[in-house]
């Protein structure tokens, strides 16, 4: 029913989305994912400029308005032509997708404590490297509140954390992404991802290593001639000190 007011619903969102009010840019946030969701967006000019404002969305510094601006970015790959619309955007997307894969206090939060100290010293256990972060846009897109991170040994136990976050959305769109356009996004990626291995911030780097996962399998052959120096890269970091980065580095 809300296709037959697909224009107007665009119009109302478009003219909220100037508001300083928190709650009112979330929802407008929340109403665009829609409208990319379900390509009401009309023509591709209005297509861009609200793929534009979420582009902005997602830098926001409200953590909350970051989390669902991102997650417009995966529908935006259901169809061939806002796919189409969003590919000029993909140099601006990367980097804020990459900002926003450093561990944030929610991620911390939603982590189970063992993660937080360092056991450099004690063996992994099979739960400490198990990161998922796939989810169903539709399922999402409905605000399902089931998680499939969880696993048998329960999203709690795990260092991924249990609740849907900015990083998991922001790593999970950067998979699609790269399942998508396969080796035509390493050019933009890759220089991001360097610098980020070479950081002095352990956190940045961990980010880098996250995003060296998330386009494995799309980016595969792109990334053969990299190889050995990437494993060389991940088992060092295996040996980290700092858990996290120990657990994402097996991972990946």
């Amino acid at each position: 029913m809300l296709i037959g007011f697909s224009q107007r619903y665009v119009q109302v969102c478009g003219s909220l989305s100037t508001d300083s009010d928190r709650i009112v840019l979330l929802n407008v946030c929340k109403g665009f994912v829609t409208v990319i969701g379900w390509d009401m967006a009309g023509d591709d000019e209005t297509c861009s400029a609200i793929l534009r404002y979420m582009l902005k969305s997602s830098a926001h510094e409200e953590y909350t308005i970051r989390q669902e601006a991102l997650e417009v970015w995966t529908p935006c790959l259901s169809s061939a032509r806002v796919t189409m619309v969003l590919q000029p955007m993909l140099p601006e997307l990367v980097p804020v997708l990459l900002n926003n894969m450093v561990y944030h206090e929610q991620d911390y939060a939603n982590m189970h404590q063992d993660f937080l100290t360092d056991d450099a010293n004690q063996p992994d256990h099979a739960h400490e490297i198990q990161h998922r972060f796939h989810r169903d846009s539709q399922e999402r897109r409905w605000g399902e509140e089931e998680d499939d991170e969880v696993g048998h040994n329960g999203a709690e136990n795990s260092a991924w954390g249990q609740h849907w976050t900015a990083r998991k959305a922001a790593a999970s769109t950067l998979d699609n992404l790269a399942e998508r356009f396969r080796n035509e996004i390493l050019p933009m990626l890759l220089p991001h991802i360097e610098k980020r291995l070479t950081d002095s911030n352990w956190e940045v780097v961990e980010s880098g290593v996250l995003a060296l996962g998330a386009i494995a399998r799309g980016c595969m052959n792109g990334l053969e001639e990299y190889l050995p120096n990437i494993m060389d890269m991940l088992l060092k970091h295996c040996q980290s000190p700092q858990p996290l980065l120990r657990t994402i580095s097996c991972w990946s």
